[in-house]
C-alpha cells in the first residue's frame, strides 16, 4: 500500500487521536518509507501539532525497541524517527530542552521515552554485525538528533551512556551498506558527545577516549579521519586542479569545475561562476571532522602517535596523516575567504600545537618522513616541497607556516590564527635545537616569510596596535627569530644556512629597530638580541668600508658575517628561548565552544543533504 495513504491519517488524528492506535502504528511501519510524502505532510499539516508528533515519536520507538518488530518494520521507523527530528527541530536556530520534548514526547513521559530511543540506538549500532544497514541508520539517527538538541541538556541522555564501544566497533567493521558515510557519521558523532559542555561539567566521553586502546579501532579510526579529509581537500582541487605539470588546461579547466561545486553547495547557484566564488563555499561541511580528530588527539597520546606513524592504505596513496596535513595546507591558504574557512583552519594549527607540545610526537615529526601534496592555487607561489617528494614531517610543517605567513596578510589581520603559526615555527626549531636534529629545507624563505610579517606590521601599526594579543603575536615573532639566531648552528645543516641568517638580520636592521619602537619592544630580551647582532656587524661592516673606500657586495657581506663570529656572543643571549608556553585547552575555550557551534550546523547540513 502506498505510505501516502497512512500518512493522510495524521492529519485526521489532529481531531480523532483515537485512530492513531497500535494497529496504525504496526500497519505504517509494515509498509515502505517514503520520506518526500511524510517530510511534506509533517511540514504542512502537522509537525506544529504537539499531540500527533508525540503520538509518532512514541510509537516508533517502540516499534524500534520491540524484539518482536521484524528488520522492515525497525527500519521504516529509525527513517520516520529521522524525519520527524527533521521536519519539526529545524536546523536554523537552537531549541532549549523544554521545546524538544513538547514536540517529541512530553515531560510526563521523557524519562521513559527518550532513555529507551537511546538504549535502542546503542543496542543497533552494537549488533552491527548482525545487521550493519539498521547500524548504519541507528548512527545517523543518533547524529541527527545529537546536532538538533546540542544545545539543550537532552545530550545527557547520551552521556551518560557510552556508545564508544559501539561506535568504534562499528567504524572498525566498514560497513559494506555505506562505507564512507557511516563510519564518517561514525566520528562525528563521537566528537560531538566528546566536545559537549565539556568545560561547564564532567564529560565522561573525555575519560573514555583517554582510555582508548585497542590498535584496531584507533586504526580504523584514523583511516575514516584520512578518508575525510582527502573528501574536503578534494573539492578544493575539484576547483582548480594545481598538480604539477597541470598547466594552462587545468587552470582554465577550473571555470567548469567551480560553476559544478557551487552547484553542489548552493542548490540556488545558477550559471557559471568564478573560482573566486566557489572557493568561497568551501570548506564543505564534512570539514566538521575536525573535530572528532582534535578530540581524540587531545585526549589520548597513543592515538597521536598512532595518527603519525599510520601507512597508506593503499599502493601509491597517501597516508592519513599526510592527508591532514595536506587539508591543512588548502585551508590556511584559503581561510581569508570565509570565517568558516579561517574556524578550520586555526583547528588545524591547534592539532599541529598539541603534536609539537608533546616531547614524544615532536620528535616523531622530527624524524618519520611522508609525502604530502601541498595546495599551489595562490600566487605568488612560495618555495616549498616538490609533489610526491618523501620529506621530514617537521619541513611539511615548516611548509604550512609559510603559507599561513604569506597569504593571509590583510588590514583586519587575524592575530589569533598568526599566533598559532608563529608559535608553530617556534616550537618546531625548539624540537630540533633540543634534538639537534639537522634537517634539509629551504630556510632562506622560511625567514623570508617571518621579515615579511614583521615588515607588514611596521607599515600597518595604526591598524594593527589596538587589536587583541597582537603583544603576544609581536612578541613571539622576536621570539622565533633570536631562537633561530642563537641555535641556528644546532639544527641548519650547514653554515651557509646560518650566514644567511644572519645576512637577513642585517638586511632588516631598519626595519628591526622601526618594529621595536612601534610595539614596545626595545627592553625585550629577544628583541634587544636581534638588534644586538646588527648592531655587531653593522659596526664591522662601516669598519671595512673606512678602511677600503668601498661598498661591499653580498658576498663580501657574507665574509665579514663568518670573520665576525669570534666576537659576537649571541649563545647566552638566547638561553631559554626554546621553552615555549605549554598547551592548555582552557585557554582556547571561547574558540573551541565556538567550533562546536559551528560543526552542530555543518553536522545538520550534512544530514539534510543525505535525502
Amino acid at each position: 500500500m502506498d505510505p501516502a495513504v497512512y500518512y493522510g491519517q495524521f492529519v485526521y488524528g489532529i481531531d480523532d487521536p483515537d485512530i492513531l492506535d497500535d494497529t496504525f502504528y504496526h500497519n505504517l511501519f509494515s509498509v515502505k518509507y517514503d520520506h518526500t510524502a511524510l517530510s511534506t505532510i509533517l511540514r504542512r499539516d502537522i509537525g506544529r501539532i504537539e499531540h500527533i508528533t508525540q503520538s509518532i515519536f512514541t510509537n516508533a520507538v517502540h516499534t524500534v525497541s520491540s524484539p518482536t518488530s521484524s528488520t522492515e518494520q525497525c527500519s521504516n521507523a529509525i527513517d520516520t524517527l529521522r524525519t520527524l527530528i527533521q521536519s519539526t527541530i529545524s536546523g536554523k536556530r537552537s531549541y532549549d530542552s523544554s521545546a524538544i520534548i513538547t514536540t517529541l514526547t512530553s515531560l510526563s513521559d521523557v524519562d521513559t521515552v527518550l532513555p529507551t530511543f537511546v538504549t535502542s540506538l546503542q543496542h543497533l549500532i552494537s549488533q552491527h554485525s548482525h545487521d550493519e544497514e539498521l547500524a548504519t541508520k541507528a548512527v545517523a539517527l543518533a547524529l541527527c538528533f545529537v546536532a538538533r538538541a546540542y544545545h539543550s541538556s537532552l545530550i545527557s541522555y547520551f552521556t551518560h551512556r557510552n556508545f564508544l564501544p559501539p561506535l568504534l566497533s562499528y567504524i572498525t567493521s566498514r560497513p559494506s551498506s555505506s562505507p564512507a558515510a557511516g563510519t564518517r557519521d561514525a566520528v562525528l558523532l563521537v566528537g560531538l558527545l566528546a566536545a559537549y559542555q565539556k568545560f561547564e561539567s564532567h564529560n565522561p566521553y573525555q575519560t573514555y577516549l583517554s582510555q582508548l586502546s585497542d590498535q584496531e579501532q584507533m586504526m580504523a579510526v584514523i583511516e575514516t579521519f584520512g578518508e575525510v579529509c582527502r573528501e574536503v581537500r578534494d573539492d578544493y582541487i575539484e576547483v582548480q586542479d594545481d598538480g604539477e605539470g597541470v598547466g594552462f588546461v587545468g587552470w582554465m579547466g577550473s571555470w567548469w569545475g567551480g560553476a559544478k561545486l557551487v552547484e553542489r553547495r548552493q542548490s540556488k547557484a545558477k550559471g557559471i561562476v568564478d573560482v573566486e566564488e566557489a572557493w568561497g563555499v568551501l570548506p564543505g561541511p564534512e570539514v566538521a571532522v575536525l573535530l572528532a580528530v582534535y578530540e581524540f588527539v587531545q585526549n589520548s597520546k597513543v592515538f597521536c602517535m598512532n595518527f603519525i606513524r599510520a601507512p597508506p592504505t593503499a599502493p601509491n596513496t597517501e597516508s592519513p596523516f599526510s592527508l591532514f596535513l595536506s587539508l591543512t595546507s588548502y585551508l590556511l591558504s584559503h581561510q581569508r575567504r570565509s570565517p568558516h574557512a579561517a574556524t578550520s583552519s586555526r583547528l588545524t594549527t591547534l592539532i599541529l600545537r598539541i603534536l609539537l607540545d608533546d616531547p614524544g610526537t615532536a620528535s616523531l615529526l622530527a624524524l618519520q618522513s611522508s609525502s604530502v601534496r601541498l595546495c599551489r592555487q595562490r600566487t605568488p607561489l612560495p618555495k616549498l616541497g616538490g609533489m610526491g617528494e618523501e620529506r621530514v614531517v617537521m619541513g611539511v610543517v615548516f611548509d604550512l607556516c609559510v603559507q599561513g605567513l604569506e597569504w593571509n596578510l590583510k588590514k583586519r589581520l587575524d592575530v589569533e590564527g598568526y599566533v598559532n603559526v608563529v608559535g608553530l615555527v617556534g616550537r618546531g626549531i625548539s624540537v630540533l635545537k633540543r634534538g639537534r636534529t639537522r634537517i634539509a629545507y629551504h630556510w632562506h624563505h622560511l625567514w623570508k616569510s617571518l621579515f615579511g610579517l614583521v615588515k607588514f606590521m611596521t607599515a600597518r601599526a595604526d591598524d594593527l596596535k589596538d587589536l587583541t594579543r597582537v603583544k603576544t603575536l609581536t612578541e613571539s615573532l622576536s621570539k622565533v627569530l633570536a631562537l633561530a639566531l642563537s641555535s641556528g648552528e644546532s639544527f641548519l645543516p650547514s653554515a651557509k644556512e646560518y650566514d644567511d641568517l644572519f645576512y637577513q638580520v642585517i638586511q632588516s636592521g631598519h626595519l628591526l629597530t622601526q618594529f621595536s619602537q612601534t610595539y614596545n619592544l626595545t627592553t625585550y630580551p629577544p628583541t634587544t638580541l636581534l638588534l644586538a647582532v646588527h648592531a655587531h656587524y653593522l659596526s664591522l661592516i662601516e669598519s671595512h668600508q673606512l678602511r677600503t673606500g668601498e661598498h661591499l657586495d653580498a658576498e663580501e657581506v657574507h665574509r665579514v658575517i663568518r670573520d665576525g663570529y669570534g666576537g659576537l656572543e649571541v649563545k647566552g643571549g638566547g638561553e631559554g628561548l626554546e621553552v615555549w608556553e605549554r598547551w592548555r585547552e582552557g585557554e582556547e575555550r571561547v574558540f573551541l565552544k565556538g567550533v562546536g557551534r559551528g560543526v552542530v550546523g555543518d553536522v545538520i547540513e550534512i544530514d539534510e543533504r543525505a535525502h
